[in-house]
Formats: C-alpha cells, sequence, structure tokens
C-alpha cells in the first residue's frame, strides 16, 4: 500500500511540474477541447436531414417536410427509413397521406440503381385518388433521397397499383421511370 501511495505522489509531482508550464498546460487545454469536439461531433452525426414529400390539400401538389433519419451506410437501409417514414404520416397541417392506417414496409430491395418498395395491402385502402398521389410522393421522396436511382418500383401487396395487370398473375409491370 505504500508503494502505491508513493508512486502517485511521484507521478502527481510529475504531472504539477508539466502542467506549470504554461506551454505545456495550454497544449493539454487545447487537446481536451479538440478531442471534446471530435467526440461530440462523431456522436451527433449519426442523423442525416431528409425531405419526405406527401400530398398537399387542396389541389395536386407535392410538398415537403425535413424529417431526420438515422444515417446508414448502403441505399437499401436508407430508403426503409425513408418508405418508413413516409407511412408514419405528415406532421404538418395542410399534408396528407393517402396510405391506409395500418399499412406498414414489408420489402426493399435496392440493386444497380433499381429500388423497389413493396408495402403492405392496408395501403391501398384509402382514397383512390389521394393513394396515386402518396405514390408519386413516395417515388419524390425515394429519388430526392438517393441520388443512385434510375428506376422504383412500388408495389401494395406485392403487386403494382395502377399497372395494367394489376392484381392478375401476368408478368408485365408498371415502372416509373426517370423523370428528367
Amino acid at each position: 500500500m505504500n508503494s502505491l501511495l508513493r508512486i502517485s505522489r511521484t507521478l502527481g509531482k510529475g504531472i504539477s511540474k508539466f502542467l506549470s508550464n504554461p506551454r505545456n498546460f495550454a497544449l493539454l487545454l487545447l487537446g481536451a477541447v479538440f478531442l471534446y469536439s471530435f467526440a461530440s461531433r462523431a456522436l451527433n452525426d449519426r442523423l442525416d436531414e431528409v425531405v419526405i414529400y406527401f400530398p398537399a390539400l387542396p389541389g395536386d401538389s407535392l410538398q415537403g417536410e425535413l424529417r431526420s433519419i438515422p444515417r446508414s451506410r448502403d441505399a437499401e437501409s436508407f430508403a426503409e427509413y425513408l418508405v418508413s417514414e413516409s407511412l408514419l404520416g405528415p406532421r404538418s397541417p395542410g399534408l396528407v397521406s393517402g396510405f391506409g392506417s395500418g399499412a406498414r414496409l414489408e420489402s426493399v430491395l435496392y440493386r444497380n440503381g433499381k429500388l423497389y418498395i413493396n408495402i403492405s395491402e392496408e395501403a391501398a385502402l384509402g382514397d383512390a385518388e389521394l393513394l396515386k398521389k402518396s405514390l408519386k410522393a413516395l417515388e419524390r421522396t425515394a429519388r430526392a433521397g438517393i441520388s443512385s436511382v434510375g428506376l422504383v418500383v412500388i408495389a401494395i401487396g406485392g403487386y403494382e397499383p395502377y399497372a395494367e395487370s394489376f392484381g392478375t398473375d401476368s408478368s408485365s409491370s408498371y415502372k416509373i421511370e426517370k423523370k428528367n
């Protein structure tokens, strides 16, 4: 125990001697401020601010809301967050969601610039015209959030709504092409 006290006294004297030099003290203080700044930035930068689009009523326009979602390393995970935020609905008055209550994300697949989104069947339980606007809003959200998207395909219950073959087993599909 005595040896431990001697070591701590010696260490304390060495530290106080080192810090008695104003240059050393300033460097240590600057290093502590830098470490604090770096650590707080690293911990707080885990969110990305994105725009989630919703239909605005009255009219046919789409308006965006700024949301914070967790940062993702890959586009597929990021798309899952985007769609989930869209399905939660808008916070702002005057904006609406055309997806039926209880709608949830079933799956997302992103490969070679193509984004496939599958939403549960409950999404189609709302007003048909409002659903069309909400699908356009979801597509715009995906394009705004993921710059590398070339093709967005949105399905409800495994089928693409408003496609010629909607609700049938035909292999033809409706694709939302990239707009220039």
